[in-house]
C-alpha cells in the first residue's frame, strides 16, 4: 500500500479510526515522515501529546504501543540496536528509567497539529503491485485455479504487502496475477516461536510461551525482528535467541490471495 502521513493529531481523535495490522507499509510511511520532519519524541508523547499520532492517507491514524513507538523512532534515527535496547531512548521520559546520560534526546521535536484531509484517498487508489518468483510446483498450484493460499514473505520488500495489493507471480516466462485478500502477520509467528523454544531449558511451559508471544503482540511486536528485541529483555542475548531472530524474520508473515485476470 502506498501509505503516506498527511498530518498529525492526538491518539484519542475519533475522526480517524486506528489502523489495523499492516505494520510494514505503515512503518515505512511513518519513518519517512519522521525523517523528513526531523521529529523526535517518546512513546508517551506519541499516545498523549496533541500532535504525537500520525494520520495516514487512507484516513486512519497509526497508533503504537510505547515500546513499539520507541523501536520505530530508533529505526527512524538509525539508532544502533546491537543490544536490542536502543528503543529505550524513545520509550518513555521517566528519569527513574532512563536519564540524559544514557542517550535520550535532549529536546523533543513535535510535528505541527493538523491533517490535510484533501489527501485522504480510497484504499483502492493506494494499492501497489509486487512481483514474486515461484518454483514451478508452487506456480502450477496457483495457475491451476487455487483461490486462496498462504504465501510466506521472506524478505523486507514483501513485508510491505497489504490486503488489496496485487502480486504478479512469475515462473520463467509465465505470469499469474493475484489480489491479496488477507494478511496474517502474527499467527505463524506464535506457532514458530512455541515450536523453536520447546527445548529451551529455562522455558518448558507451552502456555507460558504462548502468553509471552501474546504479551509481545500487545506491546507492538508484530514482526519477527521486534519479537527478537522484546525477547532480548527476557532471555538476554543468547545464541539460540539470535538464531530464532533470523527464523522468525523469514517466517513471520503469511498472506492469502485470489487469482485475477491478466
Amino acid at each position: 500500500m502506498k501509505f503516506e502521513v498527511i498530518g498529525w493529531t492526538n491518539g484519542e481523535d475519533e475522526r480517524y479510526p486506528d489502523h489495523f495490522l499492516e505494520f510494514g507499509a505503515v512503518e515505512r510511511a511513518v519513518i519517512k515522515a519522521i525523517r523528513e520532519g526531523g521529529y523526535s519524541f517518546d512513546g508517551f508523547d506519541h499516545q498523549y501529546s496533541p500532535s504525537g499520532t500520525p494520520v495516514l492517507n487512507d484516513g486512519t491514524k497509526a497508533t503504537f504501543g510505547m515500546r513499539a513507538w520507541g523501536w520505530l523512532m530508533a529505526d527512524a534515527h538509525n539508532a544502533p540496536n546491537d543490544d536490542g535496547l536502543a528503543y529505550m531512548q524513545w520509550y518513555m521520559d521517566e528519569q527513574d528509567m532512563l536519564d540524559q546520560a544514557e542517550g535520550k534526546p535532549s529536546r523533543a521535536v513535535f510535528p505541527p497539529v493538523g491533517v490535510d484531509r484533501s489527501r485522504i484517498l480510497p484504499r483502492k487508489a493506494l494499492c501497489e503491485e509486487f512481483e514474486m518468483h515461484l518454483s514451478p510446483a508452487a506456480f502450477r498450484s496457483v495457475a491451476a485455479g487455487k483461490k486462496t493460499a498462504d504465501i510466506r514473505l521472506n524478505d523486507e520488500k514483501r513485508r510491505l504487502v497489504c490486503k488489496g495489493d496485487r502480486i504478479l507471480f512469475v515462473c520463467g516466462k509465465e505470469h499469474c496475477p493475484v489480489r491479496v485478500t488477507k494478511t496474517e502477520p502474527f499467527q505463524d509467528l506464535e506457532r514458530l516461536f512455541c515450536k523453536k523454544t520447546a527445548d529451551w531449558d529455562d522455558d518448558k511451559d507451552l502456555n507460558r510461551r504462548r502468553a509471552l508471544v501474546r504479551r509481545a503482540l500487545f506491546n507492538g511486536c508484530e514482526t519477527g525482528e521486534k519479537l527478537y528485541r522484546f525477547l532480548t529483555e527476557i532471555y538476554g542475548g543468547s545464541e539460540k535467541l539470535k538464531n530464532l531472530r533470523e527464523e522468525c524474520y523469514n517466517e513471520a508473515l503469511v498472506i492469502a490471495f485470489k487469482r485475477e485476470q491478466a
